[in-house]
């Protein structure tokens, strides 16, 4: 109790705009490069910082999933923290958006807030502070300029001669960077698959809640993943088109409402409010591979080294109460339903799962949380405009 009364300042962070960034290109290696991008910073570079300031009291509530929440006890480290988190997204990604607010913890009448109210007054005040900013508009002008080829949003910088010559803008060239980290350093199959490397290797180098090492431990074989949308699209029927699943969870800001009616005593609420941060992660990482393994044709091949299988199947972005996923067309709706159902059943198991663990005192949505979708079916060349 001692501990989180002398914790004043709550840092939030949330990334903004993910999808204008993800999609900044038509390009599936751009995109899955931003969503790897993404993913480790907030789920372990992130961590990284937080390990580095030295001897800076501090109590991790949850990190991952595209959002933050950090105690300080003093806001001098929490400026240090922002400081370092802003320029650690600006290094590594150029252009992508993250708010990260500092918050007092108020009192009155000689009473501090509770803690769900803390948070939840916090997350509004980074949500204003998200809708008040306005973003410069890149300025392309003049002869000597020349577009990136994958983007056409931003001045290139380097050629690149994988599939014919591009320039790449910085930002397009850090995503495609990034992207080669997910695959085995072996050739590419015939078909020009790339190998997805295994759970362990994956959760070595990001963590064990990244949504690809989440695929790979779920497939219990070797992986591997469509290079352009237009694979995704050769699988579909009809041809060429695929389904845009958007998912979003249902009345999280209600639930977390609830949690502090539920847990009126801080250590409580802070436990409570952990455990529903992890439990939707990972449902909604855990469902979404259950929806596509089950639902979506795989393709089948053997290899020295055993059964290899293609997933036509795109996991954009998996994370907090958050999923987009593209699939083939006709999978669409049925991958889209399974994934509402198994969602709402793995966050029922989780919390007994919790419960039983010691690390949650009594359920707070106990017929578990939901969510819902939305479907597109459209072209594989641009899927969805943001």
């Amino acid at each position: 109790m001692k501990a989180i009364i002398a914790m004043r300042f709550l840092v939030v962070i949330e990334t903004q705009k993910v999808k204008a960034y993800l999609f900044a290109s038509p390009i599936m290696r751009e995109t899955r490069g931003g969503s790897v991008l993404l993913d480790s910073l907030n789920r372990k570079e992130t961590k990284t910082i937080l390990k580095g300031l030295g001897n800076v009291r501090y109590e991790e509530i949850y990190l991952g999933g595209g959002s933050g929440r950090v105690l300080f006890e003093n806001k001098h480290d929490a400026e240090k923290f922002k400081k370092e988190v802003l320029e650690l997204y600006h290094r590594k990604t150029i252009n992508a958006r993250v708010s990260v607010e500092i918050v007092e913890r108020e009192t009155k009448a000689g009473k501090d807030e509770s803690f769900a109210e803390w948070v939840i007054r916090g997350v509004l005040i980074a949500q204003q502070n998200k809708l008040g900013r306005v973003e410069g508009v890149p300025v392309l002008a003049g002869r000597w300029i020349r577009p990136c080829t994958s983007c056409g949003s931003e001045p290139a910088e380097m050629p690149l001669s994988e599939h014919d010559e591009h320039w790449l803008c910085r930002a397009c060239s850090l995503k495609r960077e990034s992207v080669n980290g997910l695959y085995k350093d072996i050739k590419s199959t015939k078909r020009g698959y790339k190998v997805l490397k295994s759970s362990s290797e994956l959760a070595s180098k990001y963590t064990d809640n990244f949504i690809f090492s989440t695929l790979a431990k779920e497939a219990n074989c070797q992986v591997s993943l469509p290079q352009d949308f237009d694979e995704i699209g050769q699988s579909s029927r009809p041809s060429n088109y695929m389904g845009f699943i958007y998912a979003d969870g249902n009345r999280m800001g209600e639930t977390i409402k609830e949690i502090g009616r539920l847990f009126p005593k801080d250590e409580d609420a802070k436990r409570a409010y952990k455990a529903f941060s992890e439990i939707v992660d990972r449902a909604t990482r855990e469902a979404a591979v259950k929806a596509v393994l089950q639902v979506v044709d795989l393709k089948e091949s053997k290899t020295v080294d055993g059964m290899l299988r293609f997933i036509p199947a795109e996991f954009i972005m998996a994370g907090g109460d958050d999923l987009m996923l593209a699939v083939p067309s006709h999978n669409a709706m049925d991958v889209a339903v399974l994934f509402i159902e198994r969602f709402q059943e793995k966050t029922k198991e989780l919390q007994d799962d919790y419960i039983e663990k010691g690390m949650l005192l009594k359920p707070f949505a106990k017929e578990g949380l939901t969510t819902s979708a939305g479907v597109v079916i459209a072209h594989a060349h641009y899927p969805v405009r943001v």
